[in-house]
């Protein structure tokens, strides 16, 4: 059987055929379906690419995306965009204009970091979309942001991001759960992301050079926290060993004499990994009720990265040690982040001062 359509394609006539071995009704029904698909698929590739709508441009965009991040990095991302997307569902690529995309950013309420990693990500949507011809120019090009005010209050703020050594000591008395105390000032100690920390396996603690090494981080916004998926750490520079101080050896080897678990270090009593959300959750509480008075805004789990970088810096760790601890490609994020000095740190630097101009007037 040969059964052919000729369909038009911008004024130009192409022809579709279908052939089949035979003539029965059973065969001229599949011979009609694929004739059908075969005319979908090019009435689709005919459609002018200002026609696509926001969402088809946006599962295109986001198919690659997916290729190009880890698992987890990209669950966050599509999770940073949704309201990006709510904005544009339905809308033709080709009429969002500058005008639509100002009004978008206007209106939003994010922290000025946040804001900043939105436009980022949006730039590169369409980006995307004019190198695949769906729009002839970006519109992000005309959008125009608010330079960041900082204030002195505001910067003061931004430099208290980290907790003391006795701050920490008095935080970690108020939490309850002595195994979730021992993980916080373990992250205190060491200055680990909380993924590297709950991803430690027992292999990974070389005990006679008193080392660890991180090799993973646990993907638990994309699996949950007890699949215990384990992918490579944030960047290639993530991969490190550091070396681990008594505290922490005594903390390891605490874990390691009541194991919960055979494989994994950071587990609670019935050798369950505990849910970030619970370590930040009894974090928050302690700091709560011991810093209240001294803090603005409660820390976050992340305030501990923050805090051993500072302690680091009291204990003027040379800044390449400091880097390669935090698994850092170089000083600008360093300087960037952690762009404060503490009350100690004043305090040694007077006290230097005083002893040499008391050894050169002596």
């Amino acid at each position: 059987m040969y059964c052919n359509l000729i369909i038009a394609k911008e004024l130009k006539w192409q022809q579709v055929t279908v052939t089949m071995p035979s003539k029965s009704r059973v065969v001229q029904a599949e011979a009609k379906r694929k004739l059908a698909q075969k005319i979908d698929k090019i009435l689709n590739a005919t459609k002018p690419q200002s026609l696509a709508v926001f969402d088809e441009v946006f599962t295109e965009w986001q198919s690659i995306r997916k290729n190009e991040l880890k698992g987890s990095s990209f669950f966050n991302e599509k999770n940073f965009l949704k309201s990006f997307k709510q904005q544009f569902e339905g809308v033709k690529i080709a009429t969002i204009n500058s005008d639509h995309l100002q009004n978008f950013f206007t209106q939003k309420t994010l922290a000025p970091q946040s804001i900043a990693n939105l436009k980022c990500k949006v730039n590169l949507f369409f980006k995307f979309a004019l190198k695949r011809g769906y729009i002839t120019e970006n519109p992000m090009n005309s959008v125009v942001f608010a330079k960041r005010n900082l204030k002195e209050e505001r910067l003061q703020q931004d430099r208290r991001k980290y907790l003391t050594y006795d701050e920490m000591m008095s935080v970690l008395g108020c939490v309850k759960n002595q195994r979730l105390t021992w993980c916080l000032e373990f992250l205190f100690l060491t200055g680990l992301r909380i993924g590297e920390l709950l991803a430690l396996r027992f292999e990974d603690y070389e005990r006679g050079a008193e080392k660890l090494h991180i090799r993973h981080t646990l993907n638990y916004n994309e699996h949950g926290v007890n699949a215990r998926v384990l992918q490579s750490p944030k960047t290639f520079h993530s991969y490190r060993s550091i070396s681990l101080d008594r505290r922490c050896i005594e903390i390891l080897d605490t874990f390691a004499n009541t194991k919960a678990d055979p494989r994994f270090i950071f587990t609670l009593e019935n050798g369950k990994t505990p849910l970030p959300a619970r370590l930040a959750k009894e974090f928050k509480q302690a700091c709560v009720e011991t810093l209240s008075l001294l803090w603005e805004q409660t820390p976050t789990i992340h305030s501990l990265r923050h805090s051993h970088v500072s302690l680091l810096a009291e204990l003027e760790v040379p800044m390449k040690t400091c880097i390669e601890r935090m698994g850092h490609a170089d000083e600008k994020m360093i300087l960037r982040i952690y762009s404060h000095v503490t009350p100690k740190m004043q305090d040694n630097l007077i006290l230097k001062i005083n002893q040499k101009l008391t050894n050169a007037g002596a």
